[in-house]
């Protein structure tokens, strides 16, 4: 089974662009290990300093993997300073069956 992980942080603005940079290059190198099926970095829309990062793993025990991985000590590097309220979760997907009726909003 497929598990996502949401990290949610706060950045200072002086290390912003430092940050930003290299967690593009570390979404990257995340999807080059196996079985990262997705890695998505996101922003607060009225708060830049806010981030949000989403990445899929085939699994748990890759999850697991990657937590001894290099490409995290280097990512854990990257937030000596400026870091505040990091909050990592481990979510599990559920899925709605296709044979319920899908109700949209208007």
């Amino acid at each position: 089974m497929t598990v996502t992980i949401m990290a949610s942080f706060y950045l200072d603005s002086p290390n912003r662009a430092r940050v930003r940079e290299g967690l593009l290059r570390l979404a990257q190198r995340v999807l080059n290990e196996q079985n990262c099926l997705r890695f998505d970095i996101h922003t607060g829309t009225g708060d830049p300093g806010q981030f949000i990062l989403f990445h899929r793993w085939e699994s748990r025990r890759d999850w697991q993997h990657f937590l001894n991985s290099d490409a995290l000590h280097d990512f854990q590097d990257l937030f000596e300073d400026g870091v505040t309220d990091l909050v990592i979760k481990e979510l599990t997907p559920h899925f709605v069956p296709s044979s319920v009726p899908t109700v949209h909003a208007r």
